[in-house]
């Protein structure tokens, strides 16, 4: 078995994966989670968050959104950006709607959110509750299952929404979605899902990264990978929340009406973290990448997940362990 020595106050795993290949790799993930201070600086979290090693759902997969997806993948092609959270209402007064913004790097994401309302009659809504605090989930935003459907069909960007119907008529008293995308036009002209969140493996547009497995693929590679499995399928925040370089910490987060102060600005953590990886008497080093940074205003938390890889193709019956350590300039 696999050794992982940690000498940081963060939590650790690992795992050997295959790619479409059948290449070996040792996976090794480190999920560092600090406080958000009401000043903005940062302090390492008494409770550190466990590294994912399976998605984790709201509810029942097949019935909620995503909260976490797995850290321990074979490789992401740049940092996921994501934030659960909420909207809320400034000087102590309910809205009927409020913008909310995300920004980080070249990430900048605007979201309307408003009050709970339901259908009255066909393409008309009924009277709106404003609200102080509206949770930015996927279950509130456009989407659904028909479940009145003889086929139970359902909108693919998300099964788990409100809003989708086949016949519009079947939403008189159904709810109306909460958050919505802050582009009058884009709201005008067509429903659109939008979100902070994780989106699930098995939701478009994950699934067309996934790969085919077909009676050609069981007959040849089960279980392997399949041949048209692109790594994009391990990116789980949503395309515009997924920075054009991997981060590097020491950036600034900006968000807006996602705490109930109504701003909040702070920088992520420079971690300085060293990988060692023992193969019997041989050493190698890794450089690890920021794959996911998971922001949580509520909580007053923020994780980043650092990722390493190493190849161990024939080497897995004489790799050891890795070790990892802080360098001594980190704060």
């Amino acid at each position: 078995m696999f050794e992982i020595e940690n000498k940081t106050p963060f939590d650790a795993n690992g795992a050997v994966l295959q790619d479409k290949n059948g290449d070996k790799f040792w996976i090794v993930a480190v999920k560092a989670t600090h406080e958000i201070l009401e000043d903005g600086t940062l302090k390492i979290a008494e409770e550190q968050k466990e590294v994912s090693t399976e998605p984790v759902y709201r509810g029942k997969p097949e019935e909620t959104s995503l909260l976490y997806d797995t850290d321990i993948v074979l490789s992401k092609k740049t940092t996921d950006v994501i934030l659960n959270g909420s909207a809320y209402a400034q000087q102590g007064k309910k809205r009927n709607s409020v913008k909310v913004n995300l920004r980080v790097a070249d990430i900048n994401k605007t979201l309307l959110v408003k009050g709970s309302q339901k259908w009255s009659f066909i393409l008309l809504k009924g009277l709106m509750k404003p609200f102080s605090k509206m949770p930015i989930t996927y279950e509130n935003t456009w989407g659904g299952t028909d479940i009145k459907d003889k086929r139970k069909r359902y909108y693919k960007k998300n099964p788990v929404g409100s809003g989708f119907c086949i016949w519009p008529w079947r939403l008189i008293g159904k709810k109306v979605p909460n958050v919505l995308s802050s582009n009058f036009l884009l709201r005008v002209t067509g429903n659109r899902s939008v979100g902070f969140g994780a989106i699930a493996p098995h939701w478009n547009p994950r699934t067309k990264y996934g790969g085919t497995y077909d009676k050609k693929w069981e007959e040849i590679k089960k279980p392997l990978l399949a041949d048209d499995f692109n790594e994009l399928f391990y990116q789980s925040a949503p395309k515009d929340q997924q920075t054009k370089s991997f981060l590097k910490g020491s950036e600034t987060v900006e968000l807006t009406n996602l705490t109930i102060e109504g701003k909040l600005k702070f920088q992520l953590p420079e971690i300085g973290l060293n990988f060692t990886t023992y193969f019997n008497n041989d050493e190698e080093e890794s450089i690890p990448k920021l794959h996911s940074l998971i922001i949580e205003p509520d909580e007053r938390s923020v994780s980043t997940v650092w990722h390493t890889s190493v190849p161990c193709q024939n080497r897995d019956e004489i790799l050891r362990k890795t070790q990892i350590t802080l360098s001594e300039d980190y704060v």
